[in-house]
């Protein structure tokens, strides 16, 4: 018995030794699973009309650090149209979180006006959060709890400004 042990060991270290050798060194990085980031989902509600002119009510650049959405804003009275919407469907966690905006660098001035909501139990809750782009650039916290399942905002904020965010990735969650 103990010679057919050591001819099957010196089968496993001929077969070890005949493999490719691993090496970690080129092993991409892993994400912090408490971290994750949403793409933005955009909605045009009206386009070409007295309320919202022009084919377009969004535009895509980039600003000094990745590529980006903008639009004017559309005015806040009750008469004034909503041209666009921004939304992130974020997936519902119990945890308690940050969830954080990326401000265009240089290019919004304006006020947005976030509707962040979720579930709770059978019901489901609703809460205004607001930043000015205005002197920021960057991500900025706007909201920290549990049970969100939704962030969004429009272009409804004071004429004459622009307002922006990541094309790509414009809002972060950060879980503890």
């Amino acid at each position: 018995m103990r010679s057919f042990q050591r001819i099957a060991a010196r089968g496993i270290a001929a077969a070890a030794l005949a493999l490719p050798a691993l090496t970690l060194t080129s092993s991409p990085a892993v994400a912090d699973p408490a971290e994750e980031t949403f793409t933005p989902y955009v909605t045009t509600l009206e386009s070409g009309t007295s309320a919202c002119p022009g084919n377009e009510q969004y535009f895509s650049g980039w600003d000094t650090q990745r590529a980006i959405e903008w639009t004017y804003t559309n005015g806040e009275a009750d008469d004034d149209h909503v041209c666009i919407r921004v939304e992130y469907k974020v997936p519902f966690t119990s945890a308690y979180c940050d969830y954080q905006f990326y401000v265009p660098d240089r290019k919004a001035t304006g006020y947005i006006n976030f509707w962040v909501s979720g579930l709770h139990g059978t019901g489901g809750w609703g809460i205004n959060r607001g930043i000015n782009e205005y002197d920021k650039q960057g991500w900025y916290t706007i909201h920290r709890g549990p049970e969100v399942t939704s962030i969004k905002f429009t272009d409804r904020s004071p004429k004459g400004y622009t307002i922006g965010w990541g094309k790509y990735a414009s809002l972060k969650r950060i879980c503890s």
